[in-house]
C-alpha cells in the first residue's frame, strides 16, 4: 500500500467520459441528523460541482434527509443507497418516494436493496426467502403503483409475495408532474445485477466492489438483464461505492485507514460477500474474521484490522490526498462506472468536507 503519494439529473454520465462524483451520507449523532447540518451539506455538495447527494440506512430514516436536501439544492440528484426495500410493503415505499420526487422536481432516486436474511427475519421480523422474486415483485409493484395514481387507471398488481388491487380516490395522490422516480438496485453478485438490468434504471455495488468485481461480473450480468429488457448500456448507470481513505499526510493516512481495515474485513464476513473476496484470492480472509468474532477473546477489532495487509487495502480501496484521490476514482473505474459515490475515511470524523474540498482540487485541475 502506499500511504505516501505522489504529486500527481435525470440522464446518465455514460463511462465514456468522467463519471460523475457524488456524495453519500451515513449521519451518525443527531447533531448531523438535523435539518440545518443536512441542508447546508446538500448545497456545499451542489456548489463544489458534486452530481447527487445519497442518504444511507443505517441508524435513520433515509428518506427524511433528502427532504431536508431539497430546499437548498436546484441541480444534484438526490437519492436512497439504499432503502431497505423487503422490511417495507411497496405502497409505503411508493407514498414516500412520489413525495420525493415532486419535492425534488425529479431528481430523486429510489435505491433499493434486499438486505441480510439475517436482519430482515430477526432484526425487521419480516419474510427472509426468496430476495430475488421478492425484489422482481417489489420494483413491479412500485410501478404499477405510480402507473395508477399518474394515469388514474385502476390498480391490480397481483403477485406471488405483494397484492396492491385497492386505491380509493380519497388516498389516491394527484399525479406527479416529473413521473415516477428512477430506480436503482444494489447488487453483490450476478444474479441481482442481472435483475437490475432488466427491471430498474441503474444498480448500486457494494462497497468492498473492484473495478475487477465489477468489470467481470456486475457489468457483464447487467447487460444480460438489459438485452432480456430491450435497453441498451447507454439507457442504463452503474454506480460504484469505493471505499476511500484520505489524508494530506502519511499520518492521517495511516489513522484513516486503520478504520478502512476494520470495515473491510467486516465486510469479507457474510457468505453474499465472500465471491467478491474469492475472486481475488481471499476468501480466507471472511473465514478468520468469522473465528475471530466466535471466539470472543482478546481485542477483536485489533486482530481483524491486521489481517488487511497493505497489498489487501490496495486492491479494495482507494487512497490519497484530497486534491488526487478523485481522479485516482476516475481513472480506477474508468469506463465501468457512471457514478462514483466515495465512502469515506478520515483520520478525524468528516463532517462532508472532506468531499468537498477534493472536488475543488479537482476542478481547479481541470
Amino acid at each position: 500500500m502506499s500511504l505516501t503519494t505522489s504529486s500527481t439529473s435525470a440522464e446518465p454520465v455514460r463511462p465514456s467520459s468522467k463519471a460523475s462524483i457524488d456524495r453519500i451520507v451515513d449521519l451518525e449523532s443527531f447533531s448531523e441528523y438535523s435539518s440545518e447540518k443536512i441542508a447546508t451539506d446538500a448545497a456545499a455538495c451542489e456548489s463544489a460541482g458534486a452530481g447527487g447527494f445519497w442518504s444511507v440506512e443505517r441508524l435513520h430514516d433515509p428518506f427524511l434527509p433528502l427532504a431536508y436536501a431539497s430546499t437548498t439544492t436546484r441541480t444534484i440528484d438526490l437519492g436512497t443507497s439504499i432503502t431497505i426495500a423487503l422490511s417495507r410493503s411497496p405502497m409505503t415505499v411508493a407514498y414516500s418516494a412520489h413525495d420525493l420526487q415532486a419535492l425534488t422536481g425529479g431528481r430523486f432516486i429510489l435505491g433499493l436493496g434486499p438486505q441480510h436474511q439475517s436482519h430482515l427475519a430477526n432484526r425487521f421480523s419480516m419474510p427472509a426467502d426468496r430476495p430475488l422474486g421478492r425484489m422482481r415483485e417489489y420494483v413491479g409493484a412500485l410501478r404499477a403503483i405510480w402507473d395508477c395514481w399518474n394515469t388514474k387507471r385502476p390498480l391490480n398488481f397481483r403477485g406471488r409475495f405483494y397484492t396492491h388491487t385497492l386505491m380509493p380516490p380519497f388516498v389516491c395522490p394527484p399525479p406527479n408532474p416529473y413521473g415516477p422516480p428512477r430506480i436503482f438496485m444494489a447488487a453483490v453478485g450476478p444474479k441481482m445485477a442481472e435483475l437490475a438490468g432488466e427491471i430498474a434504471d441503474g444498480v448500486i455495488a457494494p462497497p468492498f466492489a473492484t473495478a475487477r468485481h465489477l468489470s467481470e461480473v456486475l457489468v457483464p450480468a447487467v447487460e444480460r438483464g438489459l438485452t432480456k429488457s430491450g435497453r441498451t448500456r447507454d439507457e442504463f448507470t452503474i454506480m460504484g461505492v469505493p471505499m476511500t481513505v484520505m489524508g494530506d499526510s502519511v499520518d492521517d493516512r495511516e489513522t484513516a485507514a486503520a478504520k478502512a481495515r476494520l470495515q473491510l474485513a467486516l465486510h469479507s464476513s457474510p457468505a453474499d460477500a465472500r465471491a467478491v473476496f474469492d475472486l481475488h484470492g481471499l476468501g480466507h480472509l471472511g473465514e478468520r474474521v468469522t473465528e475471530i468474532f466466535i471466539s470472543g477473546t482478546g481485542d477483536q477489532p485489533r486482530q481483524m484490522q491486521d489481517l488487511v495487509t497493505d497489498e489487501i487495502l490496495d486492491i479494495f480501496t482507494l487512497i490519497g490526498r484530497h486534491d488526487e484521490v478523485l481522479e485516482k476514482a476516475q481513472k480506477r473505474f474508468a469506463g465501468i462506472a457512471d457514478r462514483i459515490a466515495p465512502v469515506i475515511y478520515t483520520a478525524e470524523p468528516d463532517d462532508g468536507a472532506a468531499l468537498t474540498s477534493a472536488l475543488r482540487a479537482s476542478r481547479l485541475a481541470n
